[in-house]
């Protein structure tokens, strides 16, 4: 759990806890909560969004290299993105 690898029960902290008890393998411990996703329009606006950045960057251009960079530093959302749109390269 302290070093950040767990999984987090779903069941723990409902009315009914977890009925497996210790012998869950998803950690009991408390974690702290995500960001909300972003809603469909927002996701679908970012993706069109690193999509276009990232193909025109593909051509090299130092500025749309740091456009990257500001996108990537704009939320985790747009970073993961780009991540995805960058590995699958």
């Amino acid at each position: 759990h302290y070093a950040g690898q767990c999984r987090p029960c779903l069941y723990v902290h409902t009315k009914t806890g977890c009925h497996k008890g210790g012998g869950c393998v998803f950690c009991h411990e408390t974690h702290r909560n995500k960001a909300p996703r972003p809603s469909k329009a927002t996701r679908d606006k970012c993706k069109a969004i690193v999509s276009s950045a990232v193909a025109s960057a593909r051509h090299g251009s130092n500025e749309d290299r740091h456009m990257l960079h500001q996108l990537a530093n704009q939320s985790a959302y747009m970073r993961s993105l780009l991540r995805a749109e960058l590995d699958a390269q």
